[in-house]
């Protein structure tokens, strides 16, 4: 695994070329290569059309995905003006799959605060994920971001480093053995939250959040891991498991109202 950030939706070795755009999740880059999220999103949204009422919204506009050279939701690495930046981890719900490039939460967030807002989502990604990015962010070329926000996923998740490839584990895809390791991965990622804070919180304005009720499972294990708790609105995105702009939007204001005062200064 070379020392970089991971690659999105696809092979280290597979370069994806500059500002590629995906139409109803279907990418065709440089010598045909299709992305691994964009073939999965298109046959489930193929197979809503069946289901969904005549004036169903995705019927008639399109999704829009536009990737940088790392399958980032985002901005080329080397364009981004980091020091003035917003810098937004998380899984699927941040990178805004089954919802146009405008209808995201960095997107809104960027249109509230004014500041870049860069995109680091990755779906099916872990805690582990997150600690991985924000390592190699720290000791890169590039400044401190102005703020960092984590958005943690769930805590049973974890990533598999593998020669040209990293392997995203959660509950769709664990076996019965791996399912059982699972409370072995839950102090894990504890830990791993806590390290991302000791990268970040010192260093620049931090806010995170999280889409799991995790209260009851923190309270036996780890008080000091709580953080402010985000409603989801699961169905309204085209493949009706993920938030729709609506819910997008209304989280985008909440993460705002946290921070407006802090990014004045």
């Amino acid at each position: 695994m070379d020392n970089t950030f991971l690659p999105n939706y696809g092979s280290i070795k597979t370069y994806f070329g500059k500002n590629n755009v995906v139409y109803n999740g279907e990418c065709k880059v440089d010598g045909g290569f299709t992305l691994n999220f964009g073939r999965h999103e298109l046959k489930v949204f193929e197979q809503n059309l069946k289901t969904q009422p005549e004036d169903w919204y995705y019927r008639t506009h399109p999704v829009k995905y536009t990737l940088n050279s790392l399958g980032y939701r985002t901005r080329e690495f080397d364009d981004i003006d980091w020091k003035e930046s917003i810098v937004m981890f998380g899984c699927s719900h941040v990178f805004g799959t089954g919802v146009t490039d405008e209808h995201t939460i960095p997107y809104f967030l960027e249109q509230l605060s004014g500041r870049p807002v860069i995109n680091m989502g990755i779906g099916a990604s872990s805690i582990q994920t997150v600690l991985h990015n924000s390592i190699i962010l720290n000791d890169s070329k590039y400044p401190t971001p102005k703020a960092v926000i984590n958005m943690w996923t769930g805590l049973s998740r974890y990533q598999l480093y593998k020669d040209d490839f990293v392997h995203h584990i959660g509950q769709w895809n664990y076996s019965s053995q791996q399912f059982e390791k699972k409370e072995n991965i839950i102090p894990f990622n504890l830990m791993n939250i806590k390290m991302i804070r000791n990268l970040w919180k010192n260093k620049t304005i931090y806010y995170e959040g999280n889409w799991w009720n995790w209260q009851k499972l923190i309270n036996k294990l780890d008080k000091e891991i709580y953080c402010e708790f985000f409603e989801n609105d699961r169905g309204l995105a085209r493949d009706l498991i993920h938030n729709g702009p609506v819910k997008n939007l209304e989280i985008a204001k909440k993460i705002y109202e946290n921070l407006k005062l802090q990014l004045k200064n």
